[in-house]
């Protein structure tokens, strides 16, 4: 029987996991050395329910456990802070039970598992904040299709409110002709082909017109490599398409301008030139003053064509 005591010491010393006990006829107390090592006290202190209680910063609490089990006999627990005798903070989580002529328990030092529950949750706080006010649209999205969570910027984007987003799939409100390139790339990216992909693509905004977005897409995968959920980052670029839209009719009708002003400008160069060789080859007076009548026209519809040409490139608000 000592044996198995002192191999369920050792073991309970392996999980820092304090072990004691009270004898409630004697009021007796006993800590093991994982105990001691909590409370940072010397080998020579001598617990007692008084002084074991000073170092809890919610004595009552624990007077309440201690109560409760000897009331019932049944397991209870609690989670407080204790100040050590060496007045370091430790977060510590206490079990106790009850026979008859004893109450005892464990007590489990969990100030790196709060501090990291704490850090958890605040990094938890800092993604929802930065996730909900980013000023670009922000999705989550199962691999399906089906929008798990959009931020406010993306609700404003496609008109639709949160809700009604949720209970939709991209596919829903996809332009047609952009639905295959994109389902492409989501099926390259699930079966790691890819590790993100970028597209411009269009979206139903919900009034039903069209809204031009750029879309980057990465995937979550759980420890085990499996797909979680896309995440996806996406930014109105409407007036940008729009915008590059009229620049590209601007300059087709620019093209289109350069192409007739050059026939017209070649059309009178090869007439003066001609007309020029013409005179000087001629040698009957009267024909001669009719060349360079003809000449002279020649020269003054050019001239119109540079003076037309002028005023256009002239004029903020001149159509090509």
């Amino acid at each position: 029987m000592q044996g198995r005591h002192e191999t369920y010491q050792k073991a309970a010393s392996l999980v820092h996991l304090g072990i004691w006990e009270q004898n409630l006829v004697t009021g007796e107390i006993y800590w093991d050395a994982v105990v001691r090592e909590i409370y940072e006290v010397d080998s020579d202190f001598k617990p007692t329910l008084d002084n074991s209680l000073d170092f809890y910063t919610d004595g009552p609490m624990i007077r309440k456990l201690l109560a409760a089990t000897i009331g019932t006999g049944e397991q209870v627990s609690g989670r407080t802070q204790l100040n050590t005798a060496k007045n370091n903070t430790k977060w510590v989580e206490v079990r106790v039970a009850a026979s008859a002529t004893k109450v005892y328990g464990t007590i489990t030092d969990i100030t790196a598992q709060i501090a990291l529950d704490h850090k958890v949750a605040e990094q938890g706080e800092q993604f929802h904040h930065a996730f909900e006010y980013a000023p670009i649209g922000m999705a989550l999205v199962s691999t399906a299709g089906k929008w798990m969570r959009v931020n406010q910027t993306l609700c404003r984007i496609l008109g639709f409110e949160a809700d009604e987003l949720l209970r939709l799939t991209f596919q829903d409100i996809t332009h047609p002709d952009d639905l295959n390139v994109d389902l492409k790339q989501m099926y390259q990216l699930l079966d790691s082909k890819i590790s993100y992909y970028q597209m411009d693509k269009r979206y139903f905004h919900k009034n039903g017109h069209v809204i031009w977005v750029s879309l980057n897409v990465t995937l979550v995968r759980d420890q085990q490599e499996k797909p979680l959920y896309f995440v996806s980052h996406i930014k109105d670029i409407t007036e940008l398409k729009e915008h590059m839209q009229l620049i590209s009719a601007q300059n087709s009708r620019l093209l289109n301008f350069a192409n007739v002003v050059s026939h017209n400008i070649r059309s009178h160069t090869v007439n003066i030139q001609m007309l020029s060789e013409l005179i000087g080859q001629e040698t009957d007076p009267a024909e001669k003053e009719k060349l360079i009548t003809m000449l002279g026209i020649s020269a003054a519809s050019l001239q119109a064509t540079l003076v037309h040409l002028n005023e256009i490139v002239d004029s903020p608000d001149g159509e090509l």
